[in-house]
C-alpha cells in the first residue's frame, strides 16, 4: 500500500482490493486506495469526509460503504458511500447506534452492521441498511456482545465470529 494502515476497512470488488481509512501509527486516516492485481499497483482514491479507524467496509452491488469507526474521542454512527465509477464519497443515513469495531456484510440487497463498541461498551445490537430508502432498521440482537468481530455470509445467513 502507499500508506501504512492498521484498523483499516477492506473490501474486494470487481477483481480489485480497496483499503479505506485506518490509522498509520500517528494519525487517523480518511484516505483510501485500491490495489489492481493486473498492474500489481496501489492507486490513491478520493478521501472520505471523516478521518477514522476501526471501520468496516461493505459492498452493495457496486458502491462501497464505509461504516462506523472511531477516532481518539468518538465512536461514529456515520456511513459514507463510495462511487467507484466517479471516485466520489457521499454521506448516507447514519446508523441508529455509533459503532467502532463494527462487523459489516451484505446479504440480499441489504447491508448489515453487527456489534461494535459505542464508546462505553461492546454491543450485541445489529441493524440493516436499505439503500432504496436510505434507512437503517434495528434487527434481532446477537446473543453476546462483540466488538472487533468478523462476519461472513453462508447459505443466506450471517455468521458473526
Amino acid at each position: 500500500m502507499t500508506t501504512r494502515r492498521r484498523h483499516v476497512g477492506v473490501c474486494a470488488v470487481n477483481g480489485r482490493v480497496y483499503a479505506i481509512g485506518g490509522h498509520d501509527g500517528n494519525v487517523h486516516l480518511n484516505s483510501a486506495e485500491v490495489f489492481d492485481p493486473q498492474t500489481n499497483r496501489w492507486e490513491p482514491l478520493a478521501p472520505m469526509n471523516t478521518w477514522r479507524r476501526g471501520i468496516a467496509v461493505g459492498c452493495l452491488g457496486g458502491p462501497l460503504y464505509a461504516v462506523g469507526g472511531l477516532d481518539d474521542s468518538t465512536c461514529f454512527d456515520t456511513v459514507e458511500r463510495y462511487d467507484i465509477e466517479h471516485n466520489t464519497w457521499s454521506t448516507v443515513a447514519p446508523m441508529s447506534t455509533a459503532r467502532g469495531g463494527v462487523a459489516v456484510a451484505a446479504l440480499k440487497g441489504y447491508l448489515y452492521a453487527c456489534g461494535g463498541n459505542d464508546g462505553s461498551s461492546s454491543l450485541n445490537s445489529c441493524e440493516r441498511y436499505c439503500p432504496s430508502y436510505d434507512k437503517w432498521t434495528p434487527i434481532a440482537p446477537m446473543n453476546k456482545r462483540r466488538a472487533g468481530a468478523s462476519v461472513t455470509v453462508l447459505n443466506n445467513r450471517l455468521f458473526i465470529l
